[in-house]
């Protein structure tokens, strides 16, 4: 039977679960290898969380246009990757679409709370407050400065909200904690929505079991991400960029890709994109697998 150590922490409202196959593997403790991962996705959380007033997008968000804020070095990497993807899926993300987010969330609430009492109430696009959340960022968010590390704010109406990105880049950061300190077979699990497999555990070689939600059948997967939107792990609202309206699938979209940080982002985009869109942009990516 082979030997498998968990350890747990709670961080950007999920549980993150590391477990390590193998009592000792060629350098650090499992429980020293693990604690420093965590250490890692903490200083990630308050980096990226949108909530922490004193985070780096908080402190983006609260730029006026023409501003610039010095970033850290792991900020601005996820940034970067996060510009990137939104211009390869045709912002169907978008990490500037943060008014749309709060909006929808607001809505969802307000919806089940009139629900409740009976009442009526629902959404229209004649709405102001979602008028300006939608047309806002279409102009421009926000660009980067290679040379300073700093962000500049090209729209202040537009907000900031990398929480389609930040638990797959956070699993990336503390993946490489571990790699290391020699730490090389491990499965790691954001909430259960972005899990991140390193070398497959002793007696698999065909990687780490995984479960697909309520379906029967399991996947295998090593040295590759496997991330999941629209499933019940993901409470947050998604919302389409393209049309500032929710996702309106009902099925979790899944994507497996070596970097979790691009499973996560384009498991979001998928989950607004049509079955024909869907099938387009999996022409564009062939490193990816959509399931």
């Amino acid at each position: 039977m082979p030997t498998l150590a968990v350890f747990s922490q709670s961080a950007m409202s999920a549980r993150w679960l590391i477990r390590i196959s193998g009592a000792r593997q060629r350098g650090a403790e499992p429980a020293q290898a693990a604690h420093k991962a965590f250490v890692t996705l903490k200083k990630i959380e308050k980096a990226l969380s949108k909530s922490l007033a004193d985070s780096d997008i908080a402190r983006a968000n609260a730029l006026k246009q023409g501003e610039r804020l010095r970033l850290q070095p792991e900020t601005f990497e996820c940034l970067k990757l996060a510009q990137s993807l939104s211009q390869q899926t045709a912002k169907a993300f978008d990490p500037a679409a943060g008014t749309l987010v709060d909006f929808w969330t607001r809505q969802q609430a307000a919806t089940v709370a009139n629900a409740a009492c009976g009442n009526g109430g629902g959404f229209c696009e004649e709405m102001p407050e979602w008028r300006a959340a939608f047309e806002n960022f279409r102009f421009g968010a926000f660009s980067l400065d290679d040379n300073s590390v700093e962000i500049v704010c090209d729209n202040a109406g537009a907000k900031l909200d990398l929480g389609g990105i930040a638990k797959g880049f956070a699993l990336k950061k503390m993946a490489e904690d571990l790699e290391s300190l020699g730490i090389e077979s491990a499965l790691l699990s954001a909430g259960g929505s972005t899990i991140l497999a390193l070398d497959a555990p002793e007696g698999r070689d065909k990687g780490w079991e995984i479960a697909l939600g309520n379906r029967p059948e399991t996947i295998s997967i090593k040295n590759e991400a496997l991330s999941s939107s629209g499933a019940p792990q993901r409470k947050t609202c998604i919302v389409d960029p393209r049309s500032g309206l929710p996702a309106t699938t009902t099925n979790p979209t899944r994507v497996i890709a070596r970097d979790p940080a691009v499973a996560d982002a384009l498991s979001t985009a998928l989950a607004v994109m049509s079955p024909a869109e869907r099938a387009q942009f999996a022409t564009t990516m062939p490193h990816i697998k959509i399931l």
